[in-house]
């Protein structure tokens, strides 16, 4: 993002970080989420929606077309599924194996989001987004982060 502050070392990122707690107070540790992608130009879509844009218009569509990949998992890998309690959990582990979902990861550890935002990028910087637990603001913060700093 054009607005984002350039990170170029962990230690510069911590005390961004620091400073993100400071402003809420310790008590806020649970109420901040991050995000690390790889490559700035990446938006906040899960991967379904990614996969799909410009092919299926309407959000009723994506959630018939999540249907549609959700059993043909569960039928062609059904041991996978037997400690899953409801759908929340099989779409966690769908996309713990790499199919789209509409799951966004998000940890509460920022040097989590902060890998993420690095591995597997030499050509280009990551971003780290924090996301604060009130999404209906639809409010973030993101950092630029060099690809150096891996």
């Amino acid at each position: 993002m054009s607005n984002a502050e350039k990170i170029k070392t962990i230690e510069q990122y911590i005390s961004i970080i620091k400073k993100e707690y400071g402003k809420e107070g310790c008590s806020s540790i649970r109420n901040i989420y991050y995000r690390g992608q790889s490559q700035q130009q990446y938006t906040l879509k899960p991967k379904l929606y990614r996969k799909i844009e410009g092919h299926i218009d309407d959000d009723e569509n994506y959630l018939i077309y999540e249907k549609e990949i959700c059993n043909r998992a569960k039928l062609e890998y059904a041991d996978f599924f037997d400690d899953c309690n409801n759908s929340i959990d099989e779409l966690a582990l769908m996309q713990h194996y790499g199919i789209p979902t509409r799951l966004l990861d998000v940890t509460e550890n920022p040097l989590v989001a902060l890998y993420f935002a690095c591995v597997n990028n030499i050509k280009n910087d990551g971003e780290v987004f924090v996301l604060k637990q009130d999404f209906s603001t639809k409010q973030y913060t993101s950092y630029d982060c060099d690809r150096r700093i891996a």
